[in-house]
């Protein structure tokens, strides 16, 4: 059967299966943090592929006061998908998020389940983080703390994410895809892809094939036995 074309700019990602939620308490689950991860939601530091040194991010810098006290300098002008500003206080309010026992987190169990912080604001673009014992470790931390809109909900999952990352949630087709646009206000670099679909076929095969016909134009993860086109 002949395939649609996509439109120019847009890429397709056949994922193994449809994510269960897209809400930041997810971000280092496999198939929504696929979704989500850089894209979406930024953190604070990320690590260097290259050498693992932990960079910036929507941090410029950081510095540890005393042994359970770090000042985090925010990147300004910065916006949230949604217009918000990005600002000491959405740093905040994503670490009171984290530790909502009213949200189930992933993020929180695997990461932060023997941290406990709280944030409090110098000014609109420092954040004050002090542990309850001595992290040396936090830079590396706040490369998984997501950091969403304060308008994201605190009582509940959410399928609509918003953050400050280089693509926008567009939606959610339920049992069909997920949509993002590239956000034109981002602070960095903008990529250059325009939109881009995730789909979800549970065979190994399917996916091998979707991508070598033209359907797909990635697929994160198939079988051995169906990496056979070396060209592909």
């Amino acid at each position: 059967p002949l395939i649609a074309a996509p439109e120019p700019g847009t890429v397709t990602i056949v994922l193994d299966v449809e994510p269960r939620s897209l809400d930041p308490g997810e971000l280092i689950s496999m198939f929504p943090g696929q979704v989500m991860a850089k894209n979406i939601l930024e953190p604070l530091t990320q690590m260097d592929p290259a050498d693992s040194r932990i960079i910036p991010r929507l941090a410029t810098s950081w510095k540890q006061v005393n042994p359970t006290t770090w000042h985090f300098v925010l990147r300004k002008g910065v916006k949230f998908h949604d217009g918000e500003d990005f600002n000491a206080d959405a740093v905040i309010f994503s670490i009171k998020r984290l530790y909502d026992k009213r949200l189930e987190s992933n993020t929180r169990g695997k990461f932060f389940g023997g941290v406990k912080m709280e944030g409090k604001a110098l000014d609109s673009h420092t954040v004050e983080v002090r542990t309850e014992k001595p992290e040396p470790l936090l830079p590396v931390f706040m490369g998984v703390l997501p950091i969403c809109s304060p308008n994201t909900p605190t009582d509940k999952w959410t399928r609509s994410p918003i953050g400050t990352g280089p693509y926008k949630f567009v939606k959610w087709d339920a049992g069909t895809q997920v949509s993002l646009e590239r956000f034109d206000r981002y602070w960095g670099k903008q990529g250059p892809v325009k939109k881009a679909v995730y789909l979800w076929r549970n065979e190994s095969s399917v996916r091998a094939a979707m991508v070598q016909i033209g359907e797909a134009d990635l697929a994160p993860n198939i079988a051995m036995q169906d990496a056979t086109r070396p060209d592909v």
